[in-house]
């Protein structure tokens, strides 16, 4: 059902090719072998790309000469100077075939390239100017003091990263004297009308000390109708104007892209960190993403987003063994996949992996289906600490308004601010005609919500039809466990089945269990009143302590089931799940374990008293 590849295979490749040689400007290149390109930005001037005449700029790249390369049988490799930084937009000009990818990678001792997609204000030409107003600094075009400063999305103080306006996640014009410590504001310094940056600092940043920088283009890297592209060990940082939808790495419209080991961080832009539109086969592995900041507040970036459009689809999509984490923007996933619906047919993201990644908050979704999205696998991630930002709630996986036939299983979650596992088929989105989710699926899973507020375990409303919720384990301590249909009007459950799950509650606050609207305490007062109604009751589900034992009370991702724990061979198998979270068989016993852990021999419990959040 769900055609997804684990990339966790190294694969090798012999080429044998007739070899014949080609003169490309001063350089020479032989058919079918492997081309060596290098830019490194620390010589003088550019030279034709070889390793003892490096091009000096992206922009010096002779993109056409790479296609020809390419087009005729070699292998090609754009190599990145480690320890280099480049302060411009690395649009690739060229892309690969199936088995000749162009590959963009790092070479050479020390850190990282780095792709910045900000402008550095303490160097020149930049001059800071005193403002009437104490502690309070500003950039001007005016009087020509400065070259044009384009709106920047973010401003980051030594590379920390500066809310906009008098408070955090509020775009403010300047006003005089209303600058706090840490805050940064766009305005008019003279009244004529000329660009202006202001920061908030006791001195001049020059004389501080201070490495002061303005996001100055929209994107870092963009990758445009270019196939089989890959992008390995490099930095991309700290690129987005206000206002624009562009993100730092940019994928339109091109197949079997890969990123792979890199680090993207610091997004300003309300399309966040990493933006995939009508492309199929995309990779994203062993990569850390982190922190999407939206520069109005009120925006909805994701640091990856993946979107179908009215006239695309999104394929084969992979995010593989990543560490994802911190979105502050209203709305923002940690990977938010969306589809659309045109003349009632969907268009979304089919048969891809959300999987072995950390996520981690803030974020209003750690990871979001929606509109057209379908067989895809969300499995074995370790999810956490999922706050929303300047809103309420945080879910760990939501599944939303046409979002059909898609696996949930064997993922650890910890500590959300609102429900851990939704699927709702009831708001619908623009254009979707037919918001119902169809056919989801959530097995094996560990929820525990610890002490956050409004922490709620699995809400399944609107129309839900073919919903599978079998063998989880979710223990919390405030907020309802589970939550069927949010009014007394919802009825649309055709096949819905709810079996061998285990909760348990560590408090007596608030409700337990919601059916249809109506509040139950326990879980056999909701089992009656679904049997009432002819609905799945939850058959073969209990309430109680599980008995977990822990090799690190902070974490369940080092959670196991303790002996004697009720859970033990209390599941039922369910296809396609035949291994837990790490990775151990579950076809050892008559029957599966409760949760994402199978059980261990050989542990003592911890008390339950000791799970916490993590800090």
């Amino acid at each position: 059902m769900n055609n997804c590849t684990c990339m966790r295979i190294r694969l090798t490749q012999t080429l044998g090719f007739m070899v014949l040689t080609l003169t490309v400007g001063h350089a020479e290149y032989s058919r079918g072998e492997e081309q060596q390109l290098y830019v490194d930005a620390s010589v003088s001037s550019s030279g034709n790309g070889t390793l003892s005449a490096p091009y000096r700029a992206f922009s010096n790249i002779n993109w056409t000469a790479i296609g020809q390369m390419i087009a005729t049988g070699d292998v090609v490799f754009v190599n990145l100077r480690r320890g280099c930084e480049w302060r411009e937009e690395l649009q690739i000009g060229a892309g690969g075939t199936s088995n000749r990818p162009l590959t963009i990678q790092s070479y050479g001792e020390g850190a990282p390239p780095v792709i910045n997609g900000a402008a550095d204000y303490s160097a020149e030409p930049f001059r800071w100017n005193a403002s009437s107003a104490g502690n309070q600094w500003y950039l001007t075009t005016s009087a020509g003091l400065n070259p044009q400063i384009p709106e920047p999305g973010g401003v980051w103080l030594n590379e920390r990263y500066q809310f906009i306006g008098e408070y955090a996640g509020q775009w403010t014009p300047y006003i005089a004297g209303n600058l706090a410590a840490d805050r940064w504001a766009w305005g008019d310094a003279d009244g004529l009308g000329f660009s202006t940056v202001y920061i908030y600092s006791p001195k001049s940043p020059a004389l501080a000390g201070l490495r002061v920088e303005g996001s100055a283009r929209s994107k870092c890297v963009y990758i445009y109708r270019k196939d089989y592209v890959t992008i390995r060990d490099v930095e991309m940082k700290q690129s987005g104007l206000r206002n624009a939808v562009h993100p730092i790495c940019y994928v339109y419209e091109s197949d079997f892209v890969v990123l792979d080991r890199v680090f993207i961080h610091d997004a300003s832009g309300a399309a966040g960190a990493i933006y995939v539109m009508r492309s199929s086969n995309f990779v994203l592995r062993a990569s850390t993403v982190r922190d999407c900041y939206d520069p109005d507040g009120n925006g909805y970036g994701s640091l990856i987003y993946f979107e179908s459009g009215s006239a695309g689809t999104c394929q084969s999509l992979q995010v593989v063994s990543n560490r994802i984490y911190g979105c502050y923007a209203r709305g923002g996933d940690l990977v938010g996949v969306v589809g659309a619906w045109a003349s009632g047919v969907a268009y979304g993201a089919v048969h891809g992996c959300v999987e072995y990644n950390e996520l981690s908050g803030p974020a209003q979704n750690a990871v979001y289906f929606r509109s057209g999205t379908k067989g895809n696998v969300i499995r074995h991630n370790f999810i956490h600490d999922i706050k929303g930002y300047n809103v309420g709630g945080g879910i760990a996986v939501q599944l939303r308004d046409g979002a059909n036939d898609n696996v949930v299983y064997n993922n650890v979650v910890l500590n959300v601010y609102g429900p851990a596992l939704q699927s709702d088929g009831k708001n619908g989105g623009p254009g979707s005609v037919n918001p119902a989710c169809h056919g989801n699926r959530f097995i094996h899973n560990t929820i525990a919500n610890g002490s956050y507020p409004g922490a709620n375990g699995f809400h399944f409303f609107g129309s839900n039809t073919q919903l599978e919720v079998r063998n989880n384990l979710l223990i919390s301590n405030s907020g309802d466990m589970l939550l069927v249909g949010a009014d007394s009007n919802e009825t649309t459950y055709a096949g819905v089945r709810l079996s061998n799950n285990r909760y348990f509650k560590t408090t007596d606050s608030g409700q337990s269990f919601v059916y249809r609207g109506s509040n139950y305490k326990t879980l056999a007062a909701m089992q009656a009143a679904m049997l009432r109604d002819g609905f799945p009751n939850e058959e073969n589900s209990s309430f109680g302590l599980p008995l977990l034992v822990y090799s690190n009370p902070t974490t369940l991702a080092e959670a196991h089931l303790a002996a004697g724990s009720p859970c033990i061979n209390a599941g039922v198998f369910v296809s396609p799940v035949i291994v837990d979270y790490d990775l151990t068989s579950r076809l050892n016993d008559a029957a599966p374990d409760i949760g994402a852990l199978e059980f261990i021999a050989a542990k003592s419990p911890m008390p339950i008293s000791n799970l916490r959040r993590l800090e």
